[in-house]
């Protein structure tokens, strides 16, 4: 006589209560959440307002940005092209850090170029927030009256 799923009957009989084993599913679980917590985002998903728009007139919107490093920076203040003009450098950058455009097979300057102006700003504006940092603060409280705020940290001792 079968009296269903042994695996169904055991978790149900366990989460009545009835017995008290620790679950190793769920500690791999916790220890995966935590782990996610822990990662940086370094690839981000965009939008582009107006999109890309190709020889075929196909328009291309979505795309994703990676974070700079410092050889992107560097090898871009390196490249003829900025060197002859450094308003180049955006373009340079742009085509470094922008990983997918949707349908287009490799991001190149020469795409980053054919850009749409607003798209182009959209880029510069969402480049600055991704590699942005914060200015490191320090929690502090006042002796005189016992409040408690924020102020900027000044490493460079001028100022």
């Amino acid at each position: 006589m079968r009296y269903g799923d042994p695996e169904r009957a055991w978790t149900s009989f366990w989460k009545k209560g009835f017995m008290h084993f620790p679950d190793p599913g769920m500690d791999r679980l916790k220890n995966i959440r935590k782990e996610k917590e822990n990662q940086m985002e370094t690839v981000y998903d965009f939008t582009l307002p107006k999109g890309y728009m190709d020889n075929a007139g196909e328009l291309h919107r979505k795309g994703k940005m990676r974070l700079a490093t410092a050889g992107d920076e560097i090898s871009a203040t390196r490249d003829p092209r900025v060197l002859s003009n450094p308003s180049y450098l955006t373009i340079v950058i742009l085509s470094k850090v922008i990983t997918q455009l949707e349908g287009v097979e490799m991001v190149s300057a020469t795409l980053i170029e054919k850009l749409f102006t607003a798209d182009l700003a959209f880029l510069q504006d969402m480049y600055q927030r991704i590699n942005d940092i914060e200015p490191p603060t320090m929690q502090v409280v006042c002796p005189h009256c016992g409040e408690s705020f924020e102020v900027p940290l000044n490493f460079t001792e001028e100022g």
